[in-house]
């Protein structure tokens, strides 16, 4: 199974190791904003299909979407789309669009996000943040994401009920999937 790394990865060598342990992609943030040099140079050694770039969004009092920076909760007077066609010039090779206001509220993903940054650019687009049930998949598919990440709905029972790892199964995943390339 291929895997994606992401966490505290600073160096070239950092990311020479885990890709040497079989790590076929780093997933990138903080780096992003403090040192994009080394990201050109990762680029340049192992290819931009190895660097995933991790956006974070959250909405500002207004209701509009910037990027949101964890390290110092703050939440920057950057639009995704701005921020996406800097790091598609940087040269990063996927991106992680990742919903703050969403994660962990099975209540669906943000979709007017999904839509607004899968439109603005050519890079495959992974989203994040809120799915709940498996058609709040199909919806991110829908509105142009090429994959979606899970976390609460396999690993809980329910929203705020116990842990149950609770994968979607194999056949349910390809109904969707197969009803959306009928649509």
């Amino acid at each position: 199974m291929p895997l994606c790394y992401g966490g505290s990865v600073r160096t070239i060598e950092d990311m020479r190791k885990l890709f040497q342990l079989g790590i076929e992609k780093i997933i990138v943030n903080t780096l992003l904003f403090e040192n994009p040099q080394v990201i050109k140079e990762a680029i340049k050694l192992f290819g931009s299909q190895s660097i995933v770039a991790s956006v974070d969004v959250k909405k500002n009092f207004w209701g509009k979407h910037k990027i949101y920076r964890h390290s110092n909760k703050k939440t920057l007077n950057l639009s995704p789309t701005e921020y996406i066609e800097s790091l598609e010039k940087l040269g990063v090779g996927e991106i992680l669009l990742y919903s703050v206001d969403k994660d962990g509220t099975w209540e669906g993903m943000d979709d007017e996000l999904i839509q607004e940054v899968c439109q603005r650019t050519s890079l495959p687009v992974i989203s994040c943040g809120g799915v709940g049930k498996l058609e709040d998949i199909k919806d991110s598919i829908w509105n142009g994401s090429s994959g979606v990440a899970l976390g609460s709905m396999c690993v809980y029972s329910k929203k705020n009920m116990g842990v149950l790892i609770r994968f979607p199964k194999q056949n349910e995943i390809e109904k969707i999937i197969k009803n959306y390339e009928n649509m």
